[in-house]
């Protein structure tokens, strides 16, 4: 299966319901070895109750993105028609690059929250020094939008822990292998 057609069925299943536990252990099969790569694309899909639990925070993200984006198209860029052609590019760029985060973050797009909180810092950092800087409100809010980002992507992705688990193979010998388990382990795997 090529990692796109495996993304892909990870995220219907996630998203039909199946715990990250459940999802990794039907796509891993019987092996003896821990797929690391595979624990990760299953890790970065949020389940319904994760986005359920998160859904506030993620609704203000949206909303501070709105934000940031009315900001950059509305405020910075006719400010700087007199400047010169590389502030121009940048802040179109920065603009560009929240539209697309406010895609990705809706669409639950892998590191989308960490992307954007990220966006946010270097938007935070812009602001801080430029002639908007006693403006209050928009230091507050991308240094919100910067947090948010990065408290989500934490939040949103279960972590896994690789274990040594005992089991017994055909000739009756008692062996170690690895296994992964994912920190928000249902109820409903039996």
């Amino acid at each position: 299966m090529t990692t796109k057609a495996q993304r892909r069925s990870i995220r219907t299943r996630i998203e039909a319901g199946d715990t990250p536990q459940r999802v990794y252990d039907e796509l891993h099969g019987p092996g003896l070895v821990a797929d690391e790569g595979l624990a990760d694309a299953v890790r970065y899909v949020p389940t319904m109750e994760r986005r359920a639990r998160y859904r506030t925070a993620h609704w203000a993200l949206l909303i501070l993105l709105g934000f940031a984006i009315v900001w950059q198209f509305a405020f910075v860029l006719p400010s700087g028609i007199q400047k010169e052609w590389p502030f121009m590019i940048f802040h179109t760029g920065l603009g560009v690059g929240f539209s697309l985060g406010l895609v990705a973050v809706a669409s639950y797009w892998r590191g989308a929250h960490s992307a954007v909180g990220n966006l946010g810092g270097g938007a935070l950092m812009i602001q801080h020094t430029s002639l908007y800087a006693d403006n209050l409100a928009v230091l507050l809010s991308f240094g919100t939008l910067m947090f948010l980002g990065h408290y989500l992507q934490r939040k949103l992705t279960p972590e896994y822990v690789t274990v040594k688990e005992k089991y017994t193979n055909t000739e009756g010998q008692a062996r170690l292998r690895e296994a992964v388990h994912f920190g928000d382990r249902s109820r409903s795997i039996q």
